[in-house]
């Protein structure tokens, strides 16, 4: 009995551990505060090609195969790279542009990816992993296109 209160304690713990680790994001209202990040972004910084990304103080516009997506309301994942007590100080900025039902997010974006400025790389989230569902047409160009640049 001692041993299964030990096993059940320890699996307690293991369960509290991993809902602590959990990316906290949080709805924005535009991307005012995200001066820095302000521009258009091209696959290699060639603004020939496409899809392309412009972020601005009202939001992002997606602009892929001739269509455009405006996002005004991204999650900003605030605690990606840890929480206030992990004392972050780098420049990489993590969001969640679209949302897939109340809780999930098909792709993530991150800006000054790597600590590189004006990097910007995308990738499948909720979508786009092995044995799970695909990319939308639409998120499958904007990871196809990715590492992106501000155009030059």
């Amino acid at each position: 009995m001692q041993r299964l209160t030990s096993i059940l304690r320890i699996a307690s713990l293991g369960l509290l551990a991993g809902a602590c680790l959990q990316v906290q994001a949080v709805e924005i209202n535009g991307m005012k505060d995200f001066s820095d990040l302000h521009g258009r972004y091209a696959p290699a910084g060639n603004c020939k090609r496409q899809p392309q990304i412009v972020v601005d103080a009202g939001g992002m516009t997606f602009e892929v195969a001739g269509a455009k997506a405006r996002v005004t309301n991204p999650e900003f994942a605030a605690s990606y790279f840890g929480g206030a007590s992990d004392n972050y100080e780098g420049i990489s900025r993590v969001f969640f542009p679209f949302r897939n039902g109340q809780d999930g997010y098909p792709i993530i974006m991150m800006f000054n990816a790597e600590e590189n400025k004006g990097i910007l790389t995308i990738a499948g989230h909720d979508e786009g992993w092995k044995g799970g569902p695909a990319l939308t047409p639409r998120n499958s160009a904007l990871v196809a296109g990715s590492p992106y640049s501000r155009c030059k």
